[in-house]
């Protein structure tokens, strides 16, 4: 990585995105989220220039925008609510992978679900999304079933929606796979580990809970701790590594 060039690219390209093909402003997204360099001002001119545009896209186009944003963790309303509008409009185009990755986008930036920042397009592609699934079942990847768990687990438990779902066998699929997803350790997990290890107390096991957590974060764990005769628990979140956006 080249932090000072990517940040000097992102100076001089925010000021010049009018000058962009949708394609290009969308792959430069892609390309500052997928570095994991923050470039918010980029970022911002991007969206404004992307929202009137995204009729342009191809349906791999829509969807690589919305998980750039999402990735990058940048809020763009106006843009991922045209987005999900050019979504709903088209879905007959977009294959699973594209569908479930603008679904976790959309999960991700909080975009869809009751009342919540977008009430159009977003709204509507929520209340949508499982019924087009369904007919798709077939064409689900593994990372594809993560992305729709993870989606679930946003619509239903955390904004207490149960329309857009798809069915149950379908939910129960996403989660066996979720489930079997290998994470990634975050920094506080090793952090935790460092300081118990410092302390002469190892965790004894680790034990994955599917309970209520935002997309893109993995089941919190739970290290159990043998310490004094006892033992605690010390809650951590593992970061997914990001979903989509080949």
């Amino acid at each position: 990585e080249a932090p000072e060039l990517l940040d000097a690219i992102a100076g001089e390209a925010a000021p010049r995105v009018g000058e962009f093909s949708s394609q290009g402003l969308s792959m430069t997204a892609w390309a500052y989220a997928a570095s994991g360099r923050p470039a918010p001002a980029l970022f911002d001119s991007i969206a404004g220039e992307l929202a009137p545009r995204v009729g342009e896209f191809s349906p791999q186009g829509l969807s690589n925008a919305a998980w750039a944003f999402a990735t990058a963790n940048h809020t763009a309303p106006s843009l991922l609510d045209a987005v999900a509008a050019q979504a709903v409009a088209r879905h007959t185009e977009l294959d699973a992978r594209c569908l479930t990755a603008t679904a976790w986008s959309l999960a991700v930036l909080d975009m869809g679900g009751n009342g919540e920042r977008g009430t159009g397009g977003a709204a509507r592609f929520a209340r949508r999304f499982g019924g087009w699934l369904d007919s798709r079942a077939a064409e689900l990847s593994h990372e594809s079933l993560c992305q729709l768990h993870q989606w679930r687990l946003w619509r239903a438990e955390e904004r207490r929606r149960s329309d857009g779902l798809p069915s149950a066998p379908l939910l129960a699929q996403a989660a066996a796979a979720f489930g079997a997803t290998r994470t990634r350790q975050s920094e506080i997990q090793s952090s935790v580990g460092e300081a118990l290890a410092a302390l002469d107390t190892w965790p004894s096991r680790e034990r994955l809970r599917s309970g209520r957590t935002r997309p893109g974060r993995a089941p919190a764990t739970w290290p159990q701790v043998a310490r004094g005769g006892g033992a605690i628990a010390v809650r951590l979140h593992a970061r997914l590594a990001p979903a989509g956006g080949g």
